[in-house]
Parts: structure tokens; sequence; C-alpha cells
């Protein structure tokens, strides 16, 4: 009788542990497929980018020249010096005093510099465009517009810098032709952000055009021509081991400068439009009047095609080649200075005044009226229920058209 009871005992002892033993391989197998098939290509991205590291090479932007193919932004040679983090990191003190040398010749710490280092969105990296957008095998730009003895001491003492190298590279270049400013119609470039990255992401892959390390046209003729004018990157994709170590090399894609805009402007008039709009506003002053901004357009009667654009007062281009410092951004914006960056042609919002007559006596004289038709112009005009006033309240009397 016990013995009966013993052996029921064990068999469900054996019923269940086989169970159990049952649902755990399952389990497993289930895991497993769904390893290998229904997740696969997403874990094999991810095992190659483990193993693969990109670098990115800039495309040289393309040039914006005037309608007779004269350069108004153009691209020039820079010196800058770059910092490989995997060969500073290897170093006893991590590149600290590497860093501290190419500090002492820049008028930079060895500190900030090192901040320029940190990739962006890991913990205690500084903001962009401070932080690096790049990849972590890539050499990382430290001082761009390097003065040439800077780049010669990197290159001649390289006991005393390495991991440093000096690198020339393309940037953005303002030849201002005949005198011409055209800051603000040209517009100027500045580092992707992550919210143009995290929308781009959204997009399939071949629509996606923009990299950490990019530069994007912020306004003007920049912004709106952004993707004719940036080209294609050039791309390196190394192989690496378990160490970070580069073993191989899988793509080499060479960049593909951008495209040429030709503009409707004429440098020529551009330049006579922004000379004679700042010698207006002189001379406006020197008679009394509180002239701190203007802005001249010059239209093809023929096309409608913009001539010139002018806006007063500008800046110079070139603060955006590089880093803008705090001070010079909230100078652009200073409305005492006169909101310098503000594109008065197309931001600004003006009465029309007198330009608008034009368009008034060209309906009048097409309803009938003739040059020699009389008007009467007194001090004010009463339309529906507002009063509207001739300019300083003035009483003109009767005009012909």
């Amino acid at each position: 009788m016990e013995s009966s009871r013993l052996g029921q005992r064990s068999t469900q002892r054996l019923f269940v542990f086989t169970a159990l033993v049952l649902s755990l391989m399952l389990t497993l197998a289930g895991r497993m497929y769904q390893l290998q098939a229904v997740d696969h290509a997403k874990y094999e991205s991810i095992a190659s980018s483990n193993r693969t590291r990109d670098i990115i090479t800039n495309a040289p932007r393309g040039q914006i020249v005037d309608q007779s193919g004269v350069p108004l932004v153009a691209n020039r040679s820079s010196l800058v010096i770059t910092a490989d983090p995997t060969t500073l990191h290897r170093q006893k003190d991590r590149g600290r005093a590497v860093l501290n040398r190419l500090g002492a010749l820049v008028g930079l710490s060895g500190w900030s510099l090192s901040q320029r280092m940190k990739p962006c969105g890991t913990p205690g990296a500084p903001r962009p465009p401070v932080c690096w957008n790049g990849s972590s095998v890539q050499p990382v730009p430290l001082v761009k517009d390097a003065d040439q003895s800077v780049a010669l001491a990197v290159v001649e003492r390289v006991d005393q810098f390495r991991g440093l190298a000096a690198q020339v590279e393309g940037v953005r270049d303002y030849p201002g032709p005949f005198g011409v400013n055209a800051a603000h119609m040209l517009g100027y470039l500045q580092p992707v952000n992550d919210a143009e990255l995290s929308k781009q992401a959204k997009l399939p892959r071949e629509q996606r055009w923009l990299l950490r390390n990019d530069l994007v046209g912020r306004s003007g003729l920049e912004s709106m021509y952004d993707r004719q004018l940036r080209g294609a990157p050039g791309i390196k994709q190394l192989v690496v081991d378990n160490r970070g170590h580069v073993v191989g090399t899988l793509i080499a894609q060479e960049a593909k400068a951008g495209n040429t805009l030709v503009s409707s402007i004429s440098a020529p008039l551009q330049a006579v439009a922004e000379k004679a709009l700042s010698n207006s506003v002189k001379i406006s002053r020197s008679r009394g009047y509180p002239a701190d901004s203007g802005a001249i357009v010059v239209l093809d009667v023929t096309n409608g095609r913009v001539l010139a654009l002018a806006s007063y007062p500008t800046y110079d281009p070139n603060i955006w080649v590089g880093r803008v410092e705090t001070k010079q951004y909230q100078a652009l914006l200073d409305p005492k200075k006169g909101t310098p960056l503000l594109f008065r042609p197309t931001q600004g919002l003006f009465p029309p005044g007198s330009t608008f007559k034009v368009v008034t006596t060209s309906a009048a004289l097409d309803s009938g009226w003739t040059a020699g038709s009389r008007i009467p112009c007194p001090s004010t005009l009463q339309v529906g229920r507002k009063m509207l006033s001739n300019f300083d309240g003035e009483r003109a009397g009767s005009l012909t058209l």
C-alpha cells in the first residue's frame, strides 16, 4: 500500500518535471525563432554596426554666383587642427598634456579643447555645436582656421603633439566682388541640430541626406537651395575588431561636389544699391532724421527677376565661418544697432507709401482716367469708419496722375 503511494508520487513528480523541461525547451525554441527568424534583420544590423565604423568626408559645397557667373559665395582652403581620440586616450594622461600644449599656442585651455572631443549626447558633453557629432574613429576638428605657425608646430613636433594632425578643409568664403556684401540674401551655415536629425530618422533611408557632422543653410539662398548646394558626402566604412582597432575597409566612396547656383543677382548693381542705401542713411542722419535702417529691391520689369536686394544695417558674413561668439550673435539682434540680422526686404513690415502709387496710377489709367486727370489730395480721407491721414497731415490740393 505504502509502496503504491510512493509510486504515484514519483509518477506525479516525473510528470511535473517533464512538463517543466518541455515548457523550458519550448520557451527557448520560441526565443530562438524570434531571434533567428522574426528579428533577424534587426540584430544583424546591430551586429554590423558593432563591427563597422563610418568615416564621413564632407563634399565641397557648391558656389553661388551672380547672373554673369561672378562668385558671390565660394570655398577656400582652411588649416584645421584635428585630434585622433583613440591615440590621445591611450596616453597615460589621456592626452591632457598634448591638449594643453595646443591650447597654449591658440589661446585656449586644454579643458575647452577636450570638450570639443566629447560625443554629443554623452554624459557631461557640452551642447552642439561645441560637442562632436561625428564618428568615434574620425578625426575631431579642434581648431579651425588655424594659423600656419600652429599647423607647422603640430606637424614638425610630432613627439609633443602625438595624436594631433594638421589638415586642409574647405570653408565658405565671401569674395565680395565690386564691394558686394549681400550677407542676408546669401545666408549662412550652422551645424545640424537634433530636431532635424530626429525628423529625418522617420524617413526611408534613401530619403535621408543629413549627417551628424553636417552644416546646413540657415537663411537666404544657402537655406533655400541647401539640398542642391551640399552635394554627396564621401563615406569610408571601416571594419574594427572587438577592441575597436581598424582591421579593414568595406566601402570607400569619394565625395561629390555640390551644384553651382546661378542667381538672378547682378553683382555690379547689388554693389551700387548697397552703397546708395548706406549713403542715404548717412545723409538722412546728417539732416537730423532718425534714419536707422532701410532696404532696396531692384526688379527686372520685363520678367520680375530680382536683380538686387540690399538691407541696412548689414554685417560681415565671415563671422559664420567657424564658431560665432555669443557677443557677436547678440550684437546682430541688438535693436539699438538696428538689428543687423533682420533682412528688411523680406522680413521687415512697412507701409508701402509712395511706392504703391505705381499700382494705383496704373489702375486709374486702366479705368479710363488720363495722365492729365486731376484728383483732389486732401490732408485726410474717410474710408468707411476709418480716417486715413496724408503723410505728415499735408494738404496737396489737386494733383494730376
